[in-house]
């Protein structure tokens, strides 16, 4: 049993050595390509990228597909291919590709899911369409309620308009919008400390003059089940 062992072992070894050189530069750039071959996606959104970009890294290299979004932010999935294994292990990233996209990528992949008088909350609901008149309140980027938006309300206005959200509920004041990207910080204070609370979510509420307040909110687990599809189309 101990030779076998030790048999085991060398033969490892030597593969370790064998197939650690194997990896040019060519090889790397075909493994990353036939990986990103075989990721599901529409090909409407696949020939949309550009690349791949590549960023040679200590232990691999960074191949990237992108597309630059129309208000300048990029989208990207990124397939990492290691230069070398790092055990003996088949598990060992050496021999999967690591893929990972960034948080941009969701506008292409999920696209634009609603519209702007989706967010009007119920007690609008059989008011004449009031888009037109719909402005960002003009003091938003301040603090509010122990929160802090990370995303200049802008833009955020920007992605409303646009219908890069989803609706998670309704109610009479108020609309619960989950966006693609965290937004805004939540800040809890406790007798010691203040935690912090990262959210994608928001409530979305509008005034008697028609201006939308987006406040970070922490939208509880059970909200994410239930989103609200609002029309076909």
């Amino acid at each position: 049993m101990k030779k076998l062992l030790l048999f085991l072992i060398i033969i490892l070894t030597v593969l370790y050595f064998f197939v650690k050189p194997v990896r040019t530069k060519k090889v790397l750039l075909n493994i990353a390509q036939n990986e990103f071959a075989s990721i599901l996606m529409y090909d409407s959104i696949r020939n949309q990228l550009n690349g791949p970009a590549s960023l040679d890294r200590d232990d691999f290299v960074e191949f990237k597909w992108y597309k630059v979004l129309e208000w300048d932010d990029t989208a990207a999935i990124y397939i990492d291919v290691f230069k070398h294994p790092t055990s003996l292990s088949w598990r060992d990233n050496f021999f999967w590709p690591r893929v990972t996209m960034n948080y941009q990528w969701s506008y292409l992949a999920s696209g634009k899911l609603n519209r702007l008088e989706d967010i009007y909350p119920n007690k609008y609901k059989n008011k004449v369409s009031l888009t037109d008149s719909l402005q960002l309140y003009s003091n938003l980027n301040e603090s509010y309620e122990n929160t802090e938006l990370l995303i200049n309300p802008d833009r955020l206005f920007f992605f409303l308009k646009a219908g890069y959200f989803e609706i998670l509920d309704k109610k009479d004041e108020y609309t619960v919008v989950a966006f693609f990207q965290p937004i805004g910080n939540i800040y809890l204070k406790n007798p010691n400390k203040i935690d912090t609370i990262s959210t994608m979510t928001a409530k979305v509420s509008i005034n008697e003059e028609f201006e939308i307040f987006i406040i970070p909110y922490n939208a509880p687990p059970e909200l994410w089940g239930k989103t609200l599809k609002l029309h076909s189309d």
